[in-house]
């Protein structure tokens, strides 16, 4: 479970973030995350949204 893990990173930080997200989930792990981040909420597999 990671909360804003791309939160104050420049792009190329956050793209590096997410790579290794992928790479978890790739490997069968869930992975929780929440974001404000639409390039994470674009990836996801389920969305789950809190109002």
């Amino acid at each position: 479970m990671v909360d804003e893990p791309t939160a104050s990173l420049d792009r190329t930080s956050a793209n590096r973030i997410i790579s290794i997200l992928k790479d978890t989930t790739s490997d069968g792990i869930a992975v929780l995350v929440a974001s404000h981040d639409h390039e994470l909420v674009r990836l996801s597999d389920t969305l789950t949204e809190l109002n």
